[in-house]
């Protein structure tokens, strides 16, 4: 232990020329996900901003950093149905559903989707009540 303050004393007097003027914090929650890595509820993030010194960089922000394109779920009405349509094939997604958001829960879609047009579609229908959707990759 005395060991790793003495390092930290160190450290710390090697960089004592650096500081850091200003800082903000701002608020987010929520869950993403990305191939392997999700990330679930932040307290919050630093302000998205790039700030370099000759050969330093810091850059502040989240970035979700994704090898394959997300699909992207449409949601439409046709007549008196709403549709919900994403990109056909989305291997390992599928569509769940919540009456809130807070506290959400949520829910797979018990109806299976058809293929149509190139995309996959659930008709969800006539809608009652409330209901939020998301395509989720277990």
């Amino acid at each position: 232990m005395r060991l790793l303050g003495l390092i930290l004393l160190a450290a710390a007097t090697a960089h004592a020329d650096y500081t850091i003027d200003w800082s903000t914090m701002d608020a987010g929650a929520g869950r993403g996900t990305a191939g392997i890595f999700a990330m679930e509820s932040t307290l919050g993030q630093i302000d998205a901003i790039t700030g370099t010194t000759g050969t330093h960089v810091l850059r502040g922000g989240y970035w979700a950093l994704v090898d394959e394109p997300l699909p992207l779920l449409r949601i439409f009405v046709f007549k008196e149905n709403v549709i919900l349509a994403w990109p056909n094939p989305s291997p390992g997604f599928v569509l769940q559903a919540s009456p809130e958001l807070l506290p959400a829960a949520w829910t797979e879609v018990a109806l299976a989707p058809q293929i149509i047009d190139g995309e996959k579609q659930v008709i969800w229908g006539p809608p009652t009540g409330r209901h939020f959707f998301r395509l989720r990759r277990p």
